[in-house]
């Protein structure tokens, strides 16, 4: 599905969200290609001994992928975070997938 969107290292454009399988968690991994279908960044993660809630995500909002979140709130894929869980030295933020970013986790 493509999107349009923005974050700190990824000019503003339209690029392409695709769901390529999910984690051993069950949670579907979202990642971005550009136009050419280079990849830019998995907006998901999965987290040893944490399981998100059936239809939520863990969004990796830090390092490169700082502002992934923003973006995906904005472009309507994910829903504002409903906890944030440790992860190593930083925090990952669980959120409800819209319906349109379950059509992205579908690959619709």
């Amino acid at each position: 599905m493509q999107i349009n969107l923005e974050t700190k290292y990824c000019p503003k454009g339209i690029y392409q969200i695709t769901s390529p399988g999910v984690y051993r968690d069950g949670s579907p991994a979202l990642k971005c290609l550009d136009q050419v279908g280079h990849p830019q960044f998995t907006a998901t993660v999965c987290i040893e001994g944490q399981r998100p809630k059936p239809g939520h995500v863990f969004i990796k909002d830090w390092s490169e992928n700082e502002g992934v979140l923003d973006a995906l709130l904005e472009a309507g894929i994910v829903e504002e975070p409903i906890r944030n869980v440790t992860c190593g030295f930083s925090v990952a933020h669980e959120c409800k997938l819209t319906p349109l970013g379950i059509r992205v986790a579908n690959n619709d």
